[in-house]
Order: structure tokens, then sequence, then C-alpha cells
């Protein structure tokens, strides 16, 4: 039994290493209703660039440059359907990644270098992004 559980959890870190080489400023938060698979989180990275673009006059400016952004996100279900949590950061405060992973980062305000997303991995495209406001 010690033995399956120590495969398992070796097995874990492996998946989480492997995602953290292919995103690597990307952290999938525990505590998610799914875990969201690297393709997913992928797909989303990739759409994500275009929606910030795409939605700039809706925010009133345009986004910075996203792809460098530090991108926390995790499997939520909403009315049934598996949807993706975003949040991007263009400055960490200092967090590490383990904490990053560990709880959401909280900013209230930070203009274009924090955002909130939502992803839909069934039609593979951003279904809302807002940039945070300035106070």
């Amino acid at each position: 039994m010690r033995a399956l559980a120590a495969f398992l959890f070796a097995l874990s870190l492996t998946q989480g290493a492997i995602a953290q080489e292919a995103l690597p400023n990307w952290y999938q938060v525990i505590g998610g209703k799914w875990d969201v698979p690297l393709e997913v989180a992928m797909d989303a990275a990739s759409a994500i660039k275009a929606s910030a673009i795409d939605n700039a006059p809706r925010n009133r400016r345009p986004m910075r440059d996203i792809s460098a952004y530090t991108v926390q996100y995790q499997g939520v279900v909403v009315d049934g359907a598996r949807l993706v949590r975003l949040s991007g950061a263009c400055s960490l405060w200092g967090r590490t990644p383990e904490s990053l992973r560990d709880g959401w980062l909280v900013i209230a305000d930070g203009g274009d270098c924090y955002y909130d997303a939502t992803y839909d991995p069934a039609s593979k495209r951003i279904t809302s992004i807002r940039a945070h406001g300035h106070a």
C-alpha cells in the first residue's frame, strides 16, 4: 500500500514538472472542482493572448503583452459546465511557485498589470476577460 501511495505521489510530481516545463509561468491552484489537463491549459494560454487584444476596446485601453504574465488557473464548474478560471499578473509581489499553487494571488486594482478571465474548453474560447481597474 505504501509503495502504491509513493508511486502515485511521484507520478503527480512528474506530471506537475511536465506541465511547468510546457507552461513555465502557469500554476494550477489546488482545490479546483476538476484537474485541468496540460492540453487544456495550453489551449487556454493560446486563447488568452488573442482575447486580450480583441477585448482591449471593452477594457478602455490596450492590455499589455500578456505572454510574459504569470497565470494561476483552476478547474471550476458553472451551471454544469467545466470551465477554467484564469488570473494573470505581471508582478507577483514576492510570491513563490508553491504559494501560487496553494492559493490565489488577490489584487484589488493594479490596472492592466492584472486580469481575470474564464476559458471554456468545450468551445476553446475565452468567455470573459477583465483587466483590473485603478484605485
